[in-house]
């Protein structure tokens, strides 16, 4: 609480309770605080530019985080041993499925932006993403030799392609 009694958008609560308004659709919520001698009560608005910041700021760690971890363990995995400029390539000019940023740039990795820093190329044949961001996958140092992104290691060993019984 601020010293006129208002609340500050700073409080512990703050991104709580506005995630709680713009999902249920409420326009303001009371916020009671009292003791044996006062009660405060302020009204806390709906802030959309704030739950916006909130959406882009889960989903950057989603993407960075939860993500590579869910689909390939990179934060369980043992370190992979780094060679000389192995397994660091530059993009080619054409990926396998054409992925646009919506202003003519072609994106990459499961972050789906354009290429930037290090990048690693999987090496199977059919993956469809084809270059990711070294950043994103967490590897800090170029594997040595072939390698082949999580999606494409849990493929079958018989072309790529999955059985049918």
């Amino acid at each position: 609480m601020t010293a006129s009694g208002t609340s500050k958008n700073t409080y512990a609560y703050h991104y709580q309770v506005q995630v709680q308004l713009n999902v249920w659709n409420i326009e303001k919520s009371v916020f009671v605080l009292w003791n044996e001698k006062d009660i405060v009560v302020d009204y806390i608005w709906r802030d959309i530019q704030c739950f916006n910041k909130q959406v882009q700021s889960v989903k950057h760690f989603y993407v960075t985080g939860v993500l590579p971890e869910l689909v390939g363990r990179w934060l369980c995995r043992k370190p992979v041993e780094s060679s000389e400029g192995g397994g660091v390539r530059i993009p080619e000019a054409v990926p396998t499925v054409e992925r646009s940023d919506g202003e003519g740039g072609r994106v990459w990795c499961y972050c789906e932006k354009p290429s930037y820093g290090d990048m690693i190329g999987c090496d199977g044949k059919n993956c469809k993403i084809q270059w990711f961001h070294m950043d994103c996958l967490m590897i800090r140092v170029p594997p040595k030799g072939n390698w082949y992104c999580p999606h494409y290691r849990k493929k079958p060993k018989n072309g790529g392609k999955f059985k049918s019984k």
